[in-house]
């Protein structure tokens, strides 16, 4: 359904019956019209940076900026995101931002069927008490829990031994 009738040229009832009509149709801030069709190969949007990552902030579109290699939206309470790339931890988390792509490893496969190595190893109880400890060709046990776990046999002592490999 058409707005307006057809506007003919120097017509002026043909003029003043399609404003009537307009005036009649309650078009406003909060009208929702609905379109047969929309031609969007024309749309430009001005104000935005080519190729940037926009978001809403008070009912307007915001650039947020081109993102390098590697980098995403990071969330910021109370502010506007910011293009931000993760930061791997020496040692620990290795981060590698490439076009369209973050990898993230360990410095060692730690697969089911991997044979990590490391300098030494300390393992801990839920009270923070020692129980085992690993340091270059020494092994060491410091309590009874383990050698109940490992040999099934309950050990009344707080046991220490060395054992060299």
């Amino acid at each position: 359904m058409a707005l307006t009738s057809n506007i003919k040229d120097k017509d002026w009832v043909s003029v003043r019956q399609a404003t009537a009509r307009l005036g009649s149709s309650k078009l406003g801030p909060i009208s929702t019209p609905t379109f047969a069709s929309v031609n969007t190969s024309t749309l430009t949007i001005t104000g935005l940076t080519t190729n940037a990552l926009v978001y809403p902030i008070s009912g307007l579109l915001t650039s947020l900026g081109v993102a390098a290699d590697g980098q995403l939206p990071i969330g910021s309470t109370g502010a506007a995101p910011v293009l931000a790339t993760l930061t791997g931890t020496a040692n620990q988390v290795n981060v590698a931002n490439a076009a369209g792509s973050v990898t993230l490893s360990t410095p060692q496969d730690i697969h089911e069927d991997a044979t990590p190595e490391f300098a030494g190893l300390t393992i801990r109880n839920s009270d923070d008490d020692i129980i085992m400890f690993v340091d270059d060709d020494e092994f060491y046990i410091v309590s009874k829990a383990v050698v109940e776990i490992v040999t099934g046999n309950p050990m009344p002592w707080l046991f220490y031994h060395t054992y060299t490999v």
